[in-house]
């Protein structure tokens, strides 16, 4: 049994284009690449979130598409942590906690359930 193998953003558009020309079944894609045929189909359903995700992402060296739901938030916390990284500031995670809420309230996201990804994610 294969060991589980998480490709990253590139390899993945390598897959695109083997699955693409049509030359190799999918269980043949499945062996070069290392992982389960159901992974091949898998990778393939996700195709447009996995390309979009290319061409916008952060990083093409990525696994996993983690997007995030409030942009805004998420882009002042950033502007904010390299701020406070700039002036040497002590950053830890309740402090990063307070500051996504209060970015949060002022960006007019007053839903409560809007705190529970903080929990999640930090």
């Amino acid at each position: 049994m294969l060991k589980q193998k998480v490709l990253t953003l590139p390899e993945k558009q390598k897959l695109f284009h083997e699955f693409d020309a049509h030359v190799m079944k999918r269980k043949q894609i499945a062996t070069i690449f290392g992982i389960l045929e159901a992974a091949v189909s898998g990778i393939v359903n996700e195709r447009k979130s996995i390309e979009d995700a290319t061409t916008k992402g952060p990083s093409s060296k990525r696994q996993k598409l983690c997007l995030c739901t409030y942009e805004h938030v998420e882009a002042a916390l950033s502007k904010w942590f390299h701020q406070a990284h700039a002036l040497n500031m002590p950053v830890c995670s309740p402090l990063t906690k307070k500051q996504a809420v209060k970015f949060a309230l002022k960006l007019h996201y007053n839903n409560s359930k809007a705190t529970k990804w903080l929990v999640r994610t930090l």
